[in-house]
Order: C-alpha cells, then structure tokens, then sequence
C-alpha cells in the first residue's frame, strides 16, 4: 500500500548568543598591520541566524554555528568603497559562537557607509549581483555551503584597523527540505539514492543582488529533478538534507527509491500549493513501499565516436500504451558512477516492451541531442541486461529530409552575371539554412556555385554561400568548443576563354540570429577557419554531380560554439584574365557532422 509524505513547514531557527561589543579578551587581541594603506579589521556576524553545522536538532528547531571554515563577502558603498572584499572566521574572541571574521581592505574614511554581504563565497560576480549553484545531484548530508546567506544592508563608521562595531545581519535564501524515512516504514531495505520531482524547477544556478538582496531567482539552466546520492546506503531511522530555491510550487513532489539492484514504487505527495520559503525547513516523513520485480536494460553509450563528451543523462518516452517501471510513459534516467544508464521495466511488462523504440534525449554537460533508443528483443527477466547504443551527433545534415530537389542559380549557364540575393531553404526541407547560388538533390546533397563572365580581360566573378541552421542542440546559455567534418569535392565547367581556374572555397560560422535573412554572396565571412583552398575537381561537365565519390575535410574546430552559432561556406574561382571567357565553379557538399572537441 502507498502511503503518501506528510509535508508541511516550519521555521529555520539559527540562533547565536550576542556578545558585548567590547570583551577583554577582544582590547587585548594582537593585530598585524598590513601593507601601507591596507587594514586588518575585525567585524561581527549578528546572533540570530547563521549556518553551516547542526549543533542540536529537537525536531523543530535548528541551532546552527559559524564553523572556522566559513567566509563573508563584504562590499561597502561611501567615500571609500569596499568591493566584494573576503573576510574568514577569526578566533581573537573567547567564544567560538562570537562570529567575529577578519578581512585585509584599504583604509577606510571614518564617516559612516553603507555595508552588505553574502556568505559563502559565491561561484561568480557580476558587481553586486552573486550566483551560487543549486546541484541536481546532493548528498544529503548536511551542506553549509548551500546554506546560502545575505547581510541586508546596514550602516556603519568606516572600517579600522581591529575589531569594529559593524555587525551583519544574515537571512537564509535557501529552503531546505529534511527527509525522515521512520522507524517501521521502509518495506524496501537498503537506499542507494531517492530521486526526487518536483512540480517546477528548483534547482540549478542561483542569482541574486547582494546590494539588496531581493528574491534569488534560477537561470536557464535550472531543473524540477534533484537525485541524492547517499555516500553510503540507508535504511530506517535515517534523515538526509535536500536544499532547494526559494520558489512557489505547485502539484504533487514524487519520490523515486532505488537500491543497488532494485527500485521502489513512486511515492507521491498530496498536491502541493504554495512557497518552498526562503529560510524555511519542510520536514517530510517518507514511507517506502516494498520492492518491484524489475527487468534492467543497462545502456553503455558510445559518446566518444560522434556526440564527443559522456551522456549524463536520458531523457525517455514510450508511445502506444507502453510505460516503465514506474508506471509513467517518460523516464529521466542518470547515469551512474559506471557511465551506465540504467532503465527499469516491469518484469510483467517485458514482453510488450522488448523490441520497442523509445524516443530518447541524450544529455550530456554542454548538449541535449535527439534520437531514439531501442530496447533489445531479448533479455534476461528480473535482472540487470547489458545494452550498448551510440549517441547521435551533436549536429548532423546529409540532406536526407529534402524531398524535392532544387536549384536557385547554380544550373549550368552561360549569360549569367548577376549575383542573387540570398534566400531562405525552409521550403525546400532544410529549416533554418539560407544560401545564394545554392542548390540541393533530394536525399544526395548542397551544391554552391561561383560564376565566372569575362571580357577584354575585365571580370566578373560571382560568389556563393550557404549557411546551416543553429548547432541548437547546445544548451542555453553553454558554449564548448566543437569540431566540425563534412564530405566534399568540386565540378568545373569551362566555357569560352581556355584557362580554367580553379573552384576555391571558404568556410568560418556566424551568428544565426544576426543572419537569419541570408547573407550576400560576396559578403565576407564573419569568423575564417578555411580561407580560399583551392578544392580538387572530380567533374568537368555542366551537368550535376550530387552522387560523385567525395573527400572527408579534417576536422575543423570552433571555438566558444553555442546555440545561435552556424556554419558558413563561401565558393569562388580564380580564373586568369583573358580576352573573353565564361565558366561555372561548384563545391558540392554531404554529411555535416558537428561533435564536442573535448579535451
């Protein structure tokens, strides 16, 4: 029987002794004067709310201490201004619980500023706004370091060598769930890890202004789905730690258990309908059900041939009825300390599901590529079966989605000296590419072509270009460097005038925002890695040549690649003055292959 987590809040209570402003102890302290022009000053961290080590927990209060390790990132705002200054926990006091912290700063002026901070450290700055990282991935163990901290602004007299008056006062900006599994409830055994969903996103990175120290609000890379993964298994009687942002939810949290080698039913709260409170703890007390008979289907992902850095994660769905051991259609499974993706089924349902094609999202740090994953005919039932597939490309054309073939002003021709404008491919299947003097072959390939018309040694040289749509598959707000392959090879036709020349192409990447319209031919490409090489010529005819044997270009590296980024090629010739001539230059193209460089 499924028992559903009670949930409810309550305060984090984090509670400090104040101490006197001026102990002996403090008179007496020794402090080392700094460089000329620098201080060593001393200031306080108010009692009544701090972090980082659980004192004592009755259940529904928190006593939380300062630990030695603990930092303060201080900014002060006057005539002598203090930015993002590093102050650590001094023991000059006699108490440990005085929180007193040390920093080294520029004298200051003595009339008063306006002081703020955070604590801890945070991952990056940006002037005053601080971003922290939420992890999809905790221990449960209690973390100080997510015990994320602001000290609203406060004023006070400029900064002296030693201890000085200013005192801080810290708020929490995180809520913190504690999850009890209770004597007599846990029907499964050993815990290897409880993945749990929530309703909205609420973890990932974390931002807010430490000058006012508004909401702290998550980016784009922010996740509904945090994964504990207890250093070592757990059973009954165990409480563990999940810190998540500050964030209004609503819906129902499902809890996912799994062991070494078996899973759990899911367990769902009731709806949920409000605020993770910032500086809040919900306790939940997690029954869990007894174990499932499971069949495995193991993943061992070739990333290194084609996507370039390991898949973390598959993001699963199953059409026509089919479901996982959960009872649910999707599945987000995450790979383990082996690499390996593990997707449970239930043993009842193996003979339906075994031969099936499950749509699949190959996640990795920088990339979320789209393909599909089949699961094997053949399996052993209520146990762990070893499958091998190989993620997708990061970005891949071979022009296989065009049905129709066609051509803008690369056909053979001899009168032609006009330079087209540039047009959008999405109505002849290659969405988002643009090009002018482009063409493609339905299920064969892209050609471009440069033109030739000449006379009285006087030339008119017509270029080409092509653009690829967005390498989208990068995840927002990433950039990795990525290299780049494809099939190539040139075709000539000499007209009148004798010498050929030769068909030279260029290729580099744009933004694809900023060129969503096309590009002219003749303009420049914005970023060179290729410049004018001169491009072996298979063909010498003006017919077409989609289908001729091609060269592989070595791998070609971007740099900082991200999602608007695109792919750009540029054909011209170079074909010597003469008395009169005319000749047509293409570079066709197949199999675009885009993977992470890695390291």
């Amino acid at each position: 029987m499924k028992r559903v987590a009670n949930i409810y809040r309550y305060l984090l209570r984090a509670v400090l002794p104040a101490m006197a402003v001026a102990a002996c102890s403090q008179e007496a302290a020794d402090f080392t004067a700094g460089p000329s022009g620098r201080i060593e000053a001393v200031i306080r961290a108010a009692g009544a709310a701090t972090r980082t080590s659980i004192d004592s927990d009755d259940g529904r209060t928190v006593t939380v201490a300062w630990d030695k390790e603990d930092r303060i990132m201080l900014w002060a705002r006057g005539t002598t201004p203090v930015d993002g200054a590093v102050f650590s926990r001094w023991f000059g006091a006699a108490e440990r619980s005085e929180a007193l912290f040390i920093g080294g700063i520029a004298a200051m002026e003595a009339e008063n500023h306006t002081y703020f901070g955070v604590s801890p450290e945070p991952q990056t700055i940006d002037g005053t706004v601080v971003s922290y990282e939420l992890p999809a991935v905790q221990s449960g163990v209690y973390d100080g370091a997510l015990d994320i901290l602001h000290a609203a602004p406060a004023v006070g007299a400029g900064l002296s060598e030693g201890l000085n008056d200013l005192e801080l006062s810290f708020r929490h900006m995180t809520h913190a769930l504690k999850i009890t599994i209770p004597e007599g409830r846990n029907d499964f055994g050993l815990i290897d890890r409880i993945c749990i969903e929530f309703p909205q996103p609420v973890v990932g990175t974390l931002s807010f202004d430490a000058s006012s120290g508004d909401t702290a609000v998550l980016g784009d890379d922010a996740s509904s789905r945090v994964t504990v993964k207890f250093p070592e298994p757990v059973g009954a009687g165990t409480s563990f730690w999940v810190w998540v942002a500050p964030v209004e939810i609503s819906g129902t949290v499902t809890f996912r258990v799994y062991g070494h080698e078996q899973m759990a039913p899911p367990v769902r709260s009731n709806d949920f309908d409000g605020a993770l409170a910032a500086g809040r703890i919900t306790p939940v007390n997690l029954s869990v059900p007894a174990e499932l008979r499971v069949t495995w289907i193991d993943y061992q992902i070739d990333w290194q041939s084609r996507l370039g850095e390991p898949v973390e994660a598959l993001h699963l769905s199953l059409d026509g009825g089919l479901c996982f051991a959960d009872g649910e259609s999707e599945m987000l499974v995450d790979a383990d300390d082996d690499g390996l993706l593990r997707v449970p089924f239930l043993t009842v349902d193996m003979p339906s599901v075994a031969g099936s094609e499950m749509a699949a999202l190959f996640d990795s740090e920088h990339a979320l590529v789209a393909d599909a994953l089949t699961v094997p005919q053949s399996y052993a039932p209520d146990a762990h079966n070893d499958a091998s597939a190989v993620a997708p490309w990061l970005y891949f054309e071979d022009f296989s989605g065009v049905t129709v073939s066609y051509e803008y002003n690369t056909e053979f021709k001899t009168g032609d000296s006009s330079n087209p404008s540039p047009i959008k491919l999405d109505g002849y299947g290659l969405a988002q590419w643009t090009g002018a003097r482009v063409g493609v072959a339905a299920g064969s390939g892209l050609r471009i072509m440069s033109r030739l018309e000449m006379g009285l040694w006087v030339a008119n040289r017509m270029y080409g270009r092509a653009e690829s749509a967005p390498v989208a598959n990068i995840k927002p707000g990433k950039s990795v460097d990525v290299k780049v392959t494809y099939d190539y090879m040139g075709a000539r036709y000499n007209g009148a005038g004798g010498s050929s020349g030769d068909v030279l192409m260029s290729f580099g990447y744009d933004s694809y925002e900023a060129t969503q319209g096309g590009i002219a031919a003749d303009t420049d490409l914005a970023n060179i890695i290729i410049n004018d090489e001169i491009v072996e010529v298979s063909a010498s005819s003006n017919t077409t040549h989609y289908g001729m044997d091609k060269r592989t270009i070595n791998p070609q590296t971007i740099p900082s690649c991200n999602a608007d980024t695109r792919l750009c090629w540029k054909v011209y010739n170079n074909r010597a003055a003469t008395l009169g001539a005319n000749g047509n230059y293409w570079l066709y193209l197949d199999n675009i292959r885009v993977s992470i460089a890695g390291e």
